[in-house]
C-alpha cells in the first residue's frame, strides 16, 4: 500500500494573518493531490482539522467539495480532528459523511473507531477524541492525538496530555495534531502543509507512506513551500523596523515591541499582522522547568456561574480551555 498523508489544515481560520485567505490555502491544500497524480499514488488520507472550527464557511465548505470532485480518481479517507468535532450540533465533517454516498472517492471517519483494509494493509482509523485501537490483530494505525515527549506547536516538548495516544506493542501510527512533522519510536506525525499561526516552526509538507503486508513501514517526508510565512519578531531598534520594512509581502510579522519601543510606525506596515508589547503578550507560553504552575482555567467555573451560564455551558467552557493549555504545555 502506499498513501499521501496529510493533516490540519485548518481551513477557514486564517483570515486576520493573510489576504483571500481560504483561496490561499485551498492552492496549498491541492499540493498534496496533484502530488499523487503526478506519482500515481491512489490513496490520500487526510488525518484530521479540515477547518478551523466545526463549520466552515460556505466559500471554504465548496471549495473543499470541489478539490474532491476535481481528484475523483484518487481514494480519499478524512479522520476528525478536535477542531472538527462538535458536541451537539452538526458540522461541516457531517454534511462530507452526508455527500460521501454521491462521491465515490470519499470516505469520512467522524464517529467510532473503524478497521479497513486498503490495499492489502490492515488500517485502523481512530476518530478524535478516540486514543485506545479497539481491534486485536496488530495494524497501522491512522489518529489525530500527541503524546508526551512530542515536539508541540510552540517548539516545546509536552510534558503532559490530556488527549494522549499510547501505541500497542506491534501497531505503528500516522498522526495529525501536531503541526510539526517528527517520529518518536513507531509513531510519527506527517505535520501541517503550511504554518496557519505564529510560532510555528519549519519544515512544512506531507508524507509518502508504503507499507507492505508485514506491516514494514517506510516513510518519506515531501516539503512543501507554502505562499506564506509567517514571522515573529521582537523590536528592540530602527533596524527591526527596516528589516519588516524591506521583507517580501509574502512574509507576515507579529511584532513583538521591546520596552521604549513605539508601536505607531509598526502598525502602519502593511506585513504587519499584530503588534504588542514583549512583556504583555497575550500569547501563551510554554512554562519553564522552574515556572510558577499556573493553572488558566481556575477561577472560570466562578465567572461563568456569575454572569448566569449554565452548568453545561460551564463544563464546555472548562473542556476548551484546559484542551487548549495543555497544548501549550500548562
Amino acid at each position: 500500500m502506499q498513501a499521501v498523508i496529510t493533516s490540519d489544515w485548518h481551513l477557514g481560520g486564517m483570515s486576520k494573518t493573510i489576504p483571500n485567505s481560504v483561496a490561499q490555502q485551498l492552492a496549498e491544500i491541492r499540493k498534496p493531490f496533484e502530488w499523487c497524480r503526478a506519482n500515481r499514488v491512489r490513496n490520500i488520507f487526510v488525518l484530521g482539522d479540515l477547518s478551523h472550527t466545526p463549520h466552515m464557511d460556505n466559500a471554504a465548505l465548496v471549495g473543499l467539495v470541489r478539490l474532491f470532485v476535481e481528484f475523483a480518481d484518487l481514494s480519499i479517507v478524512v479522520l476528525a480532528g478536535n477542531h472538527d468535532v462538535a458536541d451537539s450540533t452538526t458540522t461541516s465533517l457531517d454534511v462530507l459523511a452526508e455527500m460521501a454516498p454521491t462521491l465515490a472517492n470519499l470516505t469520512v471517519i467522524n464517529r467510532k473507531p473503524t478497521r479497513k483494509i486498503v490495499d492489502g494493509v490492515p488500517v485502523c482509523w481512530l476518530p478524535w477524541p478516540h486514543m485506545n485501537v479497539p481491534f486485536k490483530a496488530s495494524q497501522l494505525v491512522m489518529v489525530h492525538a500527541e503524546m508526551t515527549g512530542a515536539v508541540g506547536d510552540n517548539g516545546h516538548k509536552l510534558k503532559k496530555t490530556k488527549h494522549g495516544f499510547r501505541l500497542r506493542k506491534g501497531d505503528f501510527a500516522v498522526s495529525g495534531h501536531l503541526h510539526t512533522h517528527q517520529r518518536h519510536g513507531d509513531v510519527v506525525w506527517c505535520g501541517s502543509l503550511y504554518q496557519s499561526k505564529f510560532g510555528e516552526n519549519f519544515p512544512k509538507g506531507w508524507l509518502d507512506v508504503r507499507v507492505d503486508d508485514q506491516l514494514r513501514v517506510d516513510c518519506k517526508f515531501v516539503e512543501n513551500t507554502p505562499a506564506w510565512e509567517l514571522r515573529t519578531l521582537v523590536a528592540n531598534c530602527d533596524d527591526d523596523y527596516e528589516q519588516i520594512a524591506s521583507a517580501p509581502p509574502h512574509v507576515k510579522f507579529s511584532v513583538k515591541l521591546a520596552a521604549g519601543v513605539s508601536a505607531a510606525k509598526f502598525t502602519e506596515l502593511p506585513n504587519v499582522v499584530s503588534v504588542a508589547n514583549h512583556s504583555m503578550s497575550l500569547e501563551l507560553a510554554a512554562p519553564t522547568d522552574t515556572a510558577v504552575a499556573i493553572k488558566p482555567w481556575y477561577g472560570l467555573r466562578r465567572y461563568l456561574e456569575q454572569a448566569g451560564h449554565d452548568n453545561s455551558e460551564v463544563l464546555a467552557a472548562l473542556k476548551l480551555v484546559k484542551s487548549i493549555a495543555l497544548e501549550h504545555g500548562f
